[in-house]
């Protein structure tokens, strides 16, 4: 009686016949979710503990009530796939939402429905079905995200299947599809479905391109850092585009955009609409030219960044930085970032910032901000011109968890020891003070500012 879309209808039919079929799209948990809910209802709240008679007369209630009361089922005949098509989205607006990209598939499956143009609209089917299988909230990043990759600019926030037929299909109204045109509309949705991917691996700090890799593991990370450390979701639509490009200067660009997103946004706190249309500019330069360089998009940010974020700001903000029980992935981000850049800074900064050993990776997720002058100090060892600075970055450091939990609340000098056995040049210098007064606090602040200054200077 019922026949879903193709991506669901074989799991439809398992579901309701009890065979076993696991999801494979959060359309599939839907379907399985609200079987299980008709059954447990069916079964709970019908049928149980009623009798052979108790349960017939509950189950003629159940169908008179909802056939004849709650429910009028209107018979709808249509003669064409475009006619189901225009019901289709005309009903929508009196139901449950749909995503953009259901609205733009059903619109594009009706712009196919010519029985000359069947074997595209089939093969386009298949492709929306690939397309549709993230979660809606997904989907909805993603169009936008590769709209605004491709057409150098934000599309408005409603209509954005409307923008995305007349921009990207090229599609007028009332005109009439040709062959050529179908596999246009054919070929735009095998470039969403293919970009989708790309822009899902991105998300999840994925390194968009395959191996064998012409980088080293620590490139590829600051990816995972830019993403998910500095939790930047606005460079979705330059990073799309920048796959275009080689690996490695994919590599220096995501390298560039980290240490300008953690000066201007992290802790500048400025405005994010100038950095994201900057970005969306760039995104289509690099689809429009036929070749292109990274130095006009280095020098915008620079620009932006001196504009907005000059270092008498950013060192002022970097002063004020402050370990907090809200969180602090900021603080370890920072310190992870001083260390990849140490050896660099004490040759003197030349030149553009370099990691000059890149043979050790930080796991963003496994490190912890350690107090060197202890959080919780013991009643008797407490220092009141420290217990004013223990929450200043130059109290701060970088441990495992596992040294986290061995060293506590103990007394610098027992820190002291696993400091000077540390793989962190940060830790070793610590160990070299055989006291942490007030004063070492203050210095090591400005010192951390002061490489600071140079590390993120764009």
């Amino acid at each position: 009686k019922l026949t879903l879309s193709q991506a669901d209808n074989q799991f439809f039919k398992a579901t309701i016949s009890s065979e076993d079929m696991a999801p494979e799209r959060p359309s599939h948990e839907i379907i399985e979710n609200a079987w299980k809910r008709l059954n447990s209802f069916i079964n709970t709240d019908v049928l149980n503990g009623h009798g052979v008679a108790g349960q017939a007369t509950r189950l003629q209630q159940l169908v008179n009530g909802v056939l004849a009361i709650d429910c009028t089922a209107i018979f709808m005949c249509s003669d064409t796939r475009r006619e189901a098509y225009q019901i289709f989205q005309v009903l929508n607006d009196r139901g449950v939402h749909l995503t953009d990209g259901d609205l733009l598939r059903s619109s594009t499956m009706e712009l196919l429905d010519d029985p000359k143009l069947q074997t595209i609209q089939n093969e386009l089917a298949d492709y929306w079905d690939r397309v549709l299988a993230y979660t809606p909230n997904d989907i909805d990043d993603y169009l936008r995200w590769y709209f605004s990759s491709y057409e150098g600019k934000r599309p408005k926030s409603s209509n954005l299947s409307d923008q995305f037929m007349q921009r990207r299909f090229a599609h007028k109204k009332a005109s009439i599809v040709s062959k050529a045109e179908a596999k246009r509309v054919l070929a735009e949705v095998k470039q969403m479905d293919a970009d989708f991917s790309t822009l899902r691996a991105i998300g999840d700090g994925e390194w968009p391109y395959s191996s064998p890799s012409k980088v080293v593991e620590w490139d590829r990370k600051r990816l995972k850092l830019l993403v998910e450390a500095l939790r930047h979701t606005n460079a979705m639509p330059l990073l799309l585009s920048l796959c275009q490009l080689t690996e490695k200067k994919f590599a220096e660009a995501v390298a560039l955009l980290e240490r300008f997103v953690f000066r201007y946004k992290t802790v500048g706190g400025a405005h994010a609409s100038p950095m994201t249309s900057l970005y969306i500019n760039h995104a289509k330069q690099i689809r429009d030219a036929s070749k292109y360089t990274l130095t006009s998009l280095k020098s915008d940010l620079r620009a932006l960044a001196n504009k907005s974020v000059p270092d008498s700001i950013f060192e002022a903000k970097m002063r004020e930085l402050a370990y907090s029980p809200r969180g602090n992935w900021h603080i370890r981000y920072l310190l992870i970032v001083l260390e990849d850049y140490h050896q660099w800074y004490d040759k003197g900064a030349h030149g553009a910032p370099k990691c000059l050993d890149k043979m050790r990776v930080f796991d963003f997720s496994n490190t912890t901000l350690e107090h060197i002058y202890p959080d919780s100090a013991t009643q008797g060892s407490k220092v009141a011109g420290l217990e004013r600075l223990k929450h200043t970055v130059g109290n701060l450091t970088l441990l495992g968890p596992g040294d986290n939990n061995k060293l506590a609340n103990k007394p610098f000098a027992a820190k002291r020891k696993l400091f000077s056995k540390s793989g962190l040049k940060l830790n070793r210098d610590i160990a070299k003070k055989t006291t942490w007064t007030a004063t070492h606090v203050k210095q090591r602040s400005t010192d951390i500012v002061k490489m600071a200054l140079k590390i993120f200077e764009i």
